[in-house]
């Protein structure tokens, strides 16, 4: 009779009590999994990061390059003389009408 009543009346609350349980272990396990994970990920980063320091602070001597390849610069200007004429040109225009309007506010 008691195990009757404790059965109708407790069933349900006992019932809920381990889903919740179970719940929180699943919660738990899954944290804990997550946790490991980044933490293999930051060691697996850090490892990497320090291999690739070491490939780049070795101990060689600074190469100086020869000068075989150095291009010197020539006296003479690059610029064609058409180019340059008429750039004078639009120069002088561009001064004449600038002259023109400064004429004019005064």
């Amino acid at each position: 009779m008691i195990k009757w009543l404790v059965n109708k009346f407790l069933k349900e609350h006992v019932n809920q009590l381990v889903d919740l349980r179970l719940n929180k272990k699943i919660f738990e396990k899954n944290y804990e999994r997550r946790q490991d994970d980044i933490q293999r990920r930051i060691a697996k980063v850090r490892q990497s990061l320090h291999s690739q320091t070491s490939r780049i602070q070795e101990d060689k001597p600074p190469q100086v390059l020869s000068s075989n390849n150095v291009q010197t610069r020539s006296d003479k200007s690059r610029v064609s003389s058409e180019t340059s004429e008429a750039q004078l040109d639009k120069t002088n225009e561009l001064d004449s009408i600038k002259a023109k309007l400064m004429g004019k506010k005064k």
